[in-house]
């Protein structure tokens, strides 16, 4: 499990260290809750990535198209 603390990304890198296995990025000046809560979600397999950084690659929409309107339904109540 991967955690990364950086100052600035691009989409493209962000795209890119996904693929390594990090599990949480977290912006080096964010507060002692913010990393706790990084390596607390990360050491239960979930991602942290900060919400400014959120990007949605245009591979990833076509995948959601794919799905059903139960499967996206579903989706969105565990993202809430």
């Amino acid at each position: 499990k991967v955690l990364i603390t950086a100052t600035d990304c691009n989409k493209r890198w962000l795209q890119e260290v996904i693929h390594f296995n990090v599990l949480a990025i977290v912006p080096r000046d964010s507060t002692v809750e913010t990393f706790a809560l990084a390596v607390n979600s990360a050491a239960m397999g979930m991602m942290f990535l900060p919400g400014d950084w959120r990007t949605t690659p245009e591979k990833d929409i076509k995948d959601l198209k794919s799905l059903s309107a139960r499967q996206r339904e579903i989706l969105t109540m565990l993202a809430a």
